[in-house]
């Protein structure tokens, strides 16, 4: 393992303008994930020894290595997504984290550690800031909007990404993970409506939905799984409910595959087998008209081009719009967030709409399901399709078919494209008794 801390070739001088890429683009810090190669594991007790001079108790150490174990597998699995999607992406994804302490009192049900805010952030994340080996930057909440973004860690210097190199190349020849999580950490999960883990009592439901996820996370990992011929590691799917309700969010999330562009979501094999995503066509807004009027939407929900808008150019934009206005929980934040998602158009296209605009049209456009909107009813979609995808992928197991879910829409080998298309259809018919176009 290479632990030389200079900078020695061009590349690695511009390594911190490599990794300036967009914000939002990042791997949510996981509390419960940990290294399993040697090389993480030494890398780690270095960084203890050498971050705290002053001699620690056997529990001081213990509780150390713990918390810079798991940032270090943290940050590697930033590192390991980077080297996996070779060069269409142009720089390692950051690692979004919190330093609100409330975010570390986690409820025993989902701590298989004594991770601490403390233990986190005062005694590894800020010392690993201060030796140069991290760089951060600030999160920050909005409150005209209620919308925001956690802080974020990129990699600063040779050391980590040396150490990371070997780590994956060595992963990659064994086929085995350099991460894990730890044994028994809860898939399923509940938040309250802060975002925050709240424990939960157990169910028949409860206990049956864990079950599921347990098996399909069984049927995935036993498959092979790639992209650009190396090997892709998941981390095991996991179920997440939102606002202290088992009816509300409740989607699949998994960041080795979720958390890949389409367009490099494309180039993924499983059992050496090419594979191919299929998406449901517009959705939402059509789940949303099948409850309220029993049809989906007439035309296409998102083409405003009777509005003077180019379906090419605006469908983008319309898309999060709607998504937008589902959300919000009023008719300003709604207005609000759309104009800050209008500043990122081209000035061109900027010019021919507004927040307020957009608004109009989507209401004009949609007013048989229009009482939905600005209520917050976004999250009540989030389980409708949640729905879906859990009866969809129950099939595909009992069938043998390997089914990725990305929320709406499954990649599966291509020999299995007719196959998902069928089922996608016939999922959505028995459940709301009307057909939808698979994209």
């Amino acid at each position: 393992m290479n632990t030389n801390n200079t900078t020695t070739t061009t590349n690695d001088i511009n390594l911190s303008q490599q990794m300036s890429g967009d914000m939002d683009d990042a791997l949510s810090m996981h509390l419960n994930v940990r290294p399993v190669h040697e090389d993480l594991l030494r890398l780690s007790e270095e960084l203890v020894t050498e971050l705290n001079p002053k001699r620690l108790t056997p529990l001081q150490t213990k509780k150390a290595l713990e918390s810079m174990n798991m940032v270090i597998a943290n940050l590697y699995l930033c590192y390991q997504h980077w080297k996996l999607l070779g060069s269409v992406y142009g720089h390692i994804p950051w690692l979004s984290y919190s330093r609100n302490k409330n975010k570390y009192l986690i409820a025993s049900r989902y701590k298989a550690s004594d991770i601490t805010y403390r233990t986190v952030i005062e005694k590894t994340v800020t010392p690993l800031i201060q030796a140069g080996l991290l760089y951060e930057v600030p999160g920050f909440f909005n409150s005209a909007t209620g919308s925001g973004r956690q802080g974020r860690l990129g990699f600063e210097g040779f050391r980590l990404m040396s150490t990371f190199e070997d780590v994956f190349v060595s992963s990659q020849l064994r086929k085995q993970p350099a991460v894990e999580l730890l044994p028994d950490s809860e898939v399923l999960i509940l938040k309250n409506h802060e975002g925050d883990l709240v424990d939960y009592a157990d169910t028949p439901a409860t206990i049956a939905q864990r079950s599921f996820i347990v098996e399909a996370n069984t049927f995935l990992t036993s498959q092979s799984i790639t992209l650009n011929g190396q090997q892709l590691a998941p981390l095991r799917m996991r179920r997440i409910y939102n606002q202290n309700s088992w009816k509300l969010g409740g989607r699949l999330y998994e960041h080795a595959w979720q958390n890949l562009p389409k367009i490099v979501r494309a180039q993924l094999q499983s059992n050496g087998s090419e594979m191919i995503e299929r998406d449901y066509s517009g959705l939402h807004m059509n789940m949303a008209y099948a409850m309220v009027t029993g049809a989906v939407c007439p035309s296409y929900p998102y083409d405003y081009t009777a509005y003077g808008l180019d379906l090419a150019l605006f469908k983008p934009l319309m898309k999060v719009a709607t998504l937008i206005v589902y959300n919000c929980d009023n008719v300003n934040k709604a207005m609000r967030a759309i104009n800050m998602k209008i500043r990122e158009l081209p000035a061109e296209l900027r010019k021919q709409v507004s927040g307020k605009k957009v608004l109009k049209m989507i209401q004009e456009k949609h007013q048989a399901i229009s009482n939905l909107f600005c209520s917050g009813f976004g999250l009540a979609l989030q389980y409708a399709d949640s729905q879906l995808t859990s009866s969809i992928l129950g099939q595909c197991m009992r069938d043998g078919v390997v089914a990725l879910p990305v929320h709406d829409s499954y990649i599966v080998p291509v020999e299995h494209d007719d196959y998902i298309k069928g089922l996608m259809g016939d999922v959505f018919m028995q459940k709301y008794r009307c057909e939808i176009g698979v994209e």
